[in-house]
């Protein structure tokens, strides 16, 4: 999900965007999302210069909500969430949707953290491994199962951390989901490091 993405970019190996172009996104794009007993809601809200603005809104299961904006690139990649003046930044921007590997740099209001993303495709399935730096070992944090749209957002996802907690979501839309898919695919074995 959004709320989640991170930021420094460097190349150890090619990386490899989807074909994604937000400066052709219409006027009222918007989609619901519902997983985890929450209810998430994403609508484009307008261009500002090179960067697109949206606002994600998530109800929970109790019927509370949290309201964040999010900055995308052109190529859908997340640069900002949060409330102004205390949002999550990433430098330049974080790694979905890309294959291959990545660093970045993800500047959280409560600290900074270095990050590696390795990302591969597997059946239409992005398929990526998210890593933070811990002196000079990076250990793994989560794998993210992503089905994304044409604009680089989420149609279906599975998370699963490395304490085991797990988060899925999947568009409402008549034919269905491919969750059973993503959750086949993002099964253990994790990496550790």
């Amino acid at each position: 999900m959004l709320r989640y993405l991170l930021t420094f970019l460097a190349f150890t190996a090619p990386t490899f965007a989807q074909e994604v172009n937000l400066t052709t996104i219409p006027p009222g794009y918007s989609f619901v999302s519902e997983g985890n007993g929450e209810q998430v809601a994403v609508r484009f809200i307008r261009r500002e210069g090179d960067r697109f603005l949206f606002k994600e809104t998530v109800v929970y299961g109790d019927k509370s909500t949290n309201t964040v904006m999010v900055w995308l690139n052109a190529q859908s990649q997340t640069m900002a969430w949060g409330a102004t003046g205390d949002e999550t930044r990433y430098s330049p921007h974080d790694c979905a949707p890309s294959e291959g590997t990545c660093f970045y740099t993800w500047f959280h209001p409560d600290n900074t953290y270095e990050m590696k993303t390795i990302t591969y495709v597997d059946d239409d399935v992005w398929v990526s491994d998210e890593y933070f730096k811990d002196g000079d070992a990076w250990v793994f944090w989560e794998r993210d199962c992503t089905i994304y749209d044409e604009f680089g957002f989420w149609v279906d996802f599975v998370r699963i951390e490395s304490d085991g907690i797990t988060d899925f979501g999947a568009r409402v839309r008549p034919e269905g989901n491919r969750l059973d898919t993503l959750w086949a695919i993002c099964q253990p074995p994790l990496l550790t490091s």
